[in-house]
């Protein structure tokens, strides 16, 4: 059967991916899964390129615990987005959000969807409400199914109920919706929702006959095959029904003939048994004929009957066969309904994305500033944003969420670094446009007043990193990584983040990597990029590159002894980190503050006496920054370790052997 699939596993990566995969599923050795699976090849080209990195850098997704794996709910793009009712929608929404889409038409269509049910807002409450609320979660369903031995007659049931009740209730409210007075709008629900749900519903005519004549829907809540769907399994509910009735007459005897309060119970050994409640009755009890004790509880004296233990025996032997039939016959309904997986198929993809998007609507319709529908361009030259915020941020409690503008011009200012204090809401700001460019890509509307947004191709992202001890890598190793892959894939149409680099080295060698991966970006990959970081040398990057660069700094209001933040992005640079201020408001000591401040006017006042604006660092490195109009040697230098640590096949490499390379470049 694999020979099929040759040209697809041809690649070392595809084979190897594939046997990882069916090794975390277990599928190997579920040999009911056998056959039920195909490979499919899908088209990357169709959906942004988005890594690990930013995903989790970006909280696209809820965080997973690094000891236990189990997911840490708090506060992610999936968590405000996910306002439907399913949770086949919800795992729909996560493959949305890992793969963007680039088709600008495939874009449009779900955003129009989306600003129907926020302009409906009587069809959109009750089908979240009362529709997709009551439908099961028909994915994993069909997979049972489709497995057989896992499916259980509540399966059946459970399907049966959406095919007849819920499913139909969707299709009616969707084939009478009047878009409104749309009628391309009105055209594109019946072409995406009713006229596939309706032809499910006539697909499933025949699975829900089947329901109908195999399982008894009137023993509701306990699900039974229907005694009349088969000869055989009805001439044993007669003889269950006539051995019932016989140990009910039993018991009237025992009434009878023993008097007392005596009940009649079922037990797991015996089958039935009678009880009486005052266990003195025992001694009274073992003198009558036919009568056995069985046990003594708490409760009372256990005993049955000659007559009662025959009976009993008959019902086990009876209900034996019974269960046995009733298996059989649903085993072979079980057959025939996996017949309708590829119909549950579509229902599930259907009616996952209708949830998703109804969720979409409800986000936008219920955040507290409002959200916007973007307008996204193919191949555009402009980010506009105004009044954007963070949708994560700006829900968190005691928060009063300051919105903020970006505006990049490709030929003007595609590249821009952003200085200011700590604490002054750098991060966040660069953060949210990667978070707002995913939302907008997969449909939904995003926070804020105006969105205009190019089409990006792939989202690099190189945000605050820990260390990988495990794996021998460091957090300047891990930086380094990063950076490379960012350089190696990175496009005119990408959007690159970063959040500080270069922190894991000496000031010189921090400096002049990003230095060098700046101008890289921006001369040679011509991305659109956020760089936030305390490199404030940086800034001179404008004296070199007028067009294509642009300064921002977030605001902060200083005084000798606090600071105060305002978390606003304006123009221009900012030349100072505020840093000793954020160690105040952090708690340190007072005498270490003070003397902080006192080695921080020392400095000040030394770099006023040599006369340069880099005396900070060193007197003798004072030629690094001496001529803005162009890198130093050191620049130079980190560009060319630049360069040769992007060409080292780091894919092929193990952590130790990367960093011995890495080693080897140093004295170049």
């Amino acid at each position: 059967m694999m020979a099929e699939y040759q040209d697809i596993l041809a690649s070392k990566v595809v084979a190897g991916s594939l046997a990882c995969l069916l090794e975390a599923l277990g599928v190997m050795t579920d040999t009911g899964a056998f056959g039920c699976y195909t490979l499919r090849e899908g088209n990357l080209s169709s959906v942004m390129q988005l890594d690990s990195a930013a995903v989790w850098s970006l909280n696209l997704l809820p965080e997973q615990s690094s000891t236990t794996g189990a997911v840490r709910f708090g506060g992610s793009v999936l968590e405000i987005l996910n306002r439907g009712k399913t949770l086949m929608g919800r795992r729909l929404l996560e493959r949305w959000i890992r793969q963007p889409l680039l088709d600008i038409k495939h874009i449009e269509t779900r955003q129009s969807l989306v600003q129907l049910f926020v302009d409906d807002s009587s069809l959109r409450i009750e089908l979240l409400d009362e529709c997709m609320k009551a439908l099961p979660d028909l994915g994993r369903l069909a997979v049972s199914l489709e497995k057989k031995k896992h499916a259980k007659i509540t399966d059946l049931v459970s399907v049966y109920d959406a095919a007849v009740g819920t499913m139909p209730r969707v299709w009616n409210l969707l084939k009478n919706t009047g878009a409104g007075g749309d009628e391309i709008l009105a055209n594109l629900v019946d072409e995406k929702f009713a006229a596939p749900l309706g032809k499910m519903l006539a697909d499933l005519q025949g699975y829900t006959e089947l329901v109908k004549e195999v399982v008894d829907l009137d023993s509701r809540p306990t699900l039974v095959v229907n005694a009349k769907h088969d000869k055989n399994l009805q001439m044993l509910r007669e003889e269950w029904d006539s051995i019932l009735a016989d140990i009910e007459e039993e018991h009237q005897n025992a009434l009878d003939k023993i008097g007392g309060d005596i009940k009649c119970e079922q037990d797991k050994v015996r089958g039935f048994v009678f009880r009486v409640i005052n266990k003195k009755e025992e001694a009274r009890l073992s003198k009558l004929p036919n009568i056995h004790i069985c046990q003594v509880l708490v409760s009372g004296v256990q005993f049955t009957t000659t007559k009662l233990k025959e009976l009993a025996a008959d019902y086990r032997r009876v209900r034996g066969e019974y269960d046995e039939r009733q298996a059989h016959l649903l085993n072979a309904a079980i057959d025939v309904a996996s017949t309708y997986v590829p119909v549950l198929e579509a229902a599930t993809a259907t009616l996952a994305e209708l949830d998703v998007l109804l969720g979409f609507a409800h986000a936008a319709c219920h955040a507290g500033s409002g959200y916007c529908r973007p307008t996204l361009e193919p191949n555009g030259d402009c980010i506009v944003l105004t009044g954007a915020r963070h949708p994560c941020v700006e829900l968190q409690d005691d928060v009063d969420f300051i919105p903020n503008d970006y505006n990049f011009n490709r030929e003007i200012s595609r590249f821009q670094l952003v200085t200011g204090p700590n604490m002054g809401g750098k991060s966040t700001y660069i953060r949210q446009l990667g978070a707002i460019a995913v939302m907008a890509q997969i449909g939904s509307f995003v926070p804020a007043e105006v969105a205009r947004l190019p089409v990006f191709d792939k989202l690099l992202v190189r945000v605050g990193a820990g260390d990988l001890q495990q794996r021998g890598v460091s957090t300047f190793m891990l930086e380094m990584l990063e950076a490379s892959a960012i350089l190696h894939k990175a496009t005119e149409c990408s959007l690159v983040i970063i959040d500080e680099l270069g922190r894991g080295t000496s000031t010189y060698d921090g400096f002049g990597l990003a230095w060098a991966i700046s101008e890289y970006l921006l001369t040679k990959a011509r991305s659109m990029c956020l760089f936030a970081t305390h490199f404030h040398e940086l800034t001179a990057l404008k004296q070199e590159h007028p067009y294509g660069f642009a300064n921002k700094h977030v605001t902060a209001v200083a005084s000798d002894r606090e600071i105060t933040m305002v978390y606003q992005v304006r123009d221009g640079p900012c030349m100072e980190s505020f840093g000793v201020h954020v160690a105040s408001m952090a708690g340190f000591p007072p005498s270490v503050i003070q003397c902080a401040r006192r080695k921080s006017q020392e400095l000040e006042g030394f770099e006023r006496a040599v006369g340069s604006p880099s005396a900070k660092r060193s007197a003798t490195d004072a030629s690094l920054l001496k001529d803005r109009q162009s890198p130093s040697k050191k620049v130079a230098v980190n560009k060319e370790f630049l360069s040769a640590f992007a060409a080292l096949p780091l894919d092929k490499l193990t952590p130790a052997e990367a960093l011995n390379a890495v080693r080897k470049l140093v004295p170049q």
